[in-house]
């Protein structure tokens, strides 16, 4: 017969496991986690560490996130069954492999802990946000690994080009930034609820030119290395809305279409009043991101055309025949909207997630209907269809300016899952902690693929979404030494040479 005695001594009672896995929980932020990938112990193979408030990245993953080699964990167990350590051959060689070593065990008896606690309890750390060893930044990149791409020759034309049909990445002298919140990289150094909102435009992905390409991979960064001396990148973190640091990355929070022309007339104001900028003769990048926040927050409470797909090209096009006709040698990259349904699909997240993104995109996450996120997607896939009308205009594609539509986020979806100590979850680190809007290491990606696009022929543009930081990078080659632009793609297609 079974007692109340018997039951404890066989370690069956779910209230001692609870009692365990709660204590262990509390106890495990004093001591940290190490990802191993010879070891199931770790989490996700991801640790964080901090240096100034500001997190480094030690590991750099794709989209699927996969486990690489970390040589600060513990090695195999020797023939004995003791962990050994580089520092020693039983792992307290070092106070800092003592650590590691007891960090384990700690984990190895919460995992035994949590393997009777029901699923809905298990996650409740996830719910609350509690995401030990989560790194939302690239890993740095060290000074052993030289830039992808050779510059020895061709990287600039030996004379400053006058087709922008003609242009190396070299070339470009001035980079510029409009749009939404993506582009101001809100909330993408974020640790914790303090940091949303503010903008960490530095490492904007399109507009941002922090540090280098080795801490943060940005557009701007990249084209630095080809060009010492481009101007107008952002070069740090921003509290307030816009000051002098924001340089040239004009980007807004909450912007809608209707605003973007405003943008395009004080980035042109801000050019001719920079007087080391030659306004006339100095090629000029400008990225152009819009369109989010009329899908998200307008059209479902609006009654007018305005934030329709038709309305999305009015205002497009307003922008654009503006910078054409005041901006002279510019090349537009026109970048697609975010599908930004994909996100409803991300479950275990934070409550605090869930409660930003009915305020950040209340059209798709202020109900549950399902009919709603349908009628969201479709008017994506209509901005998606105007956009590629608006690049394809004949009027775009002069001597002196050109509209590129860039199509990456064509593949975006959502993150894959990953096994954590609390169960599953999406990997939200390409995610700040509002689970809306791009991290740093999000950011990265951005700019690892916008590059790639623009170096590809349009009408055979990649839309990645699985792939290491870097792993793809494409770089100027004799036969195609050019940004692309509809004409010189053509010429490419038909003879393999711009």
């Amino acid at each position: 017969m079974d007692t109340v005695a018997g039951k404890r001594k066989s370690g069956g009672c779910p209230r001692v496991r609870v009692k365990t896995a709660l204590l262990v929980f509390l106890l495990l932020p004093a001591v940290g986690f190490c990802g191993c990938t010879n070891d199931d112990k770790g989490l996700s193979g991801i640790r964080e560490t901090r240096s100034d408030d500001v997190i480094t990245a030690s590991e750099a993953t794709s989209f699927s996130s996969p486990v690489e080699p970390n040589s600060d964990c513990p090695e195999d167990e020797d023939e004995f069954g003791n962990e050994t350590t580089p520092e020693g051959g039983d792992g307290y060689g070092s106070i800092s492999g003592m650590v590691r070593v007891r960090a384990q065990k700690v984990m190895a008896v919460m995992r035994d802990a949590l393997s009777g606690v029901p699923e809905q309890i298990r996650q409740l750390p996830l719910l609350l946000g509690y995401f030990p060893g989560l790194k939302r930044t690239q890993e740095e990149i060290p000074e052993s690994r030289q830039f992808p791409c050779p510059l020895e020759s061709g990287a600039r034309s030996p004379k400053n080009p006058t087709s922008v049909h003609r242009l190396r990445p070299g070339d470009i002298r001035v980079v510029g930034a409009i749009g939404d919140s993506i582009s101001a990289a809100n909330g993408a150094m974020a640790s914790s609820e303090d940091g949303l909102g503010l903008n960490f435009r530095g490492v904007s992905a399109t507009g941002g030119g922090q540090a280098t390409w080795r801490q943060y991979l940005t557009l701007p960064n990249i084209l630095k290395v080809f060009n010492p001396n481009l101007k107008g990148f952002a070069k740090k973190s921003v509290r307030a809305p816009m000051d002098s640091v924001s340089s040239l990355n004009l980007a807004q929070n909450g912007a809608l279409d209707e605003e973007l022309l405003g943008q395009a007339k004080l980035l042109v104001r801000k050019i001719k009043a920079d007087h080391s900028i030659n306004f006339r003769k100095d090629w000029k990048l400008v990225n152009v991101l819009i369109g989010g926040n009329d899908i998200c927050n307008e059209y479902c409470f609006i009654e007018s055309d305005k934030d329709s797909p038709e309305g999305h090209r009015r205002q497009l096009e307003l922008t654009l025949d503006f910078l054409k006709a005041n901006l002279p040698r510019t090349f537009i990259n026109l970048i697609h909207v975010p599908n930004i349904v994909h996100l409803r699909n991300m479950k275990s997240i934070p409550v605090r997630c869930y409660i930003r993104r009915m305020i950040f995109c209340s059209c798709l996450f202020g109900g549950a209907d399902k009919g709603k996120a349908d009628s969201v997607a479709k008017m994506v896939q209509g901005y998606w269809e105007m956009e590629r009308k608006v690049a394809s205009l004949p009027k775009y594609e002069t001597d002196e300016f050109a509209v590129v539509l860039q199509p990456f986020f064509d593949g975006l979806i959502p993150p894959p899952l990953v096994e954590t100590l609390f169960g599953t979850s999406p990997d939200l680190s390409y995610f700040a902690p509002d689970c809306f809007h791009f991290s740093q290491k999000g950011n990265a990606h951005m700019a690892n693929a916008l590059w790639n696009n623009m170096l590809e022929p349009t009408g055979n543009k990649s839309t990645p979404v699985e792939h290491n930081l870097l792993s793809t990078f494409h770089c100027p080659t004799k036969e195609a030494p050019y940004f692309f632009t509809r004409k010189n793609s053509l010429n490419f297609l038909r003879s393999g040479h711009q």
